[in-house]
């Protein structure tokens, strides 16, 4: 495979035409902590191992950070995470949520002004986030049912929130 501009040799995904024309570059690094099933990490050890581990990744490539990653800990520690991420590294690109309410609106309050924050999956969750800051959502319609997740997107994009809880209530 051939080198992309910024020399990433990693697999590359094509984007719908619809939501990007480019591909993005997909490479998947899970987190390493210092934390084991149970325990409740304090501030100086697994949010700064978790927060250094991104911005090191970082280095090489930009990076969307999964909150399912912080699912197992409290929402101040994965926000203050999220935070040295984002004083610490200027290729910290997304936030995708998985963790919904009310964790995500104050990750967007805070976050969303330096980064993309989008839901992970579901329309219901994005609509909540809308409000707060939220870019958008990871759509599996888009894949199936392209006309949906375009209305969908469309409806939002203009603020037509009636049509998009119609979308999501069928």
């Amino acid at each position: 495979m051939a080198p992309a501009p910024d020399g990433w040799t990693g697999p590359k995904v094509p984007r719908s035409a619809h939501v990007c024309p480019t591909p993005i570059h997909v490479c998947s690094i899970p987190a390493v902590t210092t934390a084991r099933d149970g325990d409740q990490p304090h501030l100086r050890g697994w949010t700064l191992d978790l927060a250094d581990h991104y911005v090191a990744v970082s280095r090489i490539m930009p990076v969307l950070v999964v909150t399912g990653t912080l699912k197992a800990y409290d929402d101040h520690l994965a926000r203050q995470a999220l935070q040295l991420m984002l004083e610490q590294s200027d290729q910290i690109m997304a936030i995708k949520d998985d963790r919904g309410a009310p964790f995500v609106h104050k990750t967007c309050l805070k976050c969303h002004p330096r980064c993309t924050v989008f839901a992970g999956g579901s329309k219901l969750l994005q609509l909540g986030m809308v409000p707060f800051g939220c870019d958008g959502c990871m759509s599996t319609f888009v894949t199936f049912k392209t006309e949906l997740a375009a209305r969908y997107f469309n409806a939002v994009a203009a603020q037509d929130f009636a049509t998009a809880r119609q979308i999501i209530d069928a």
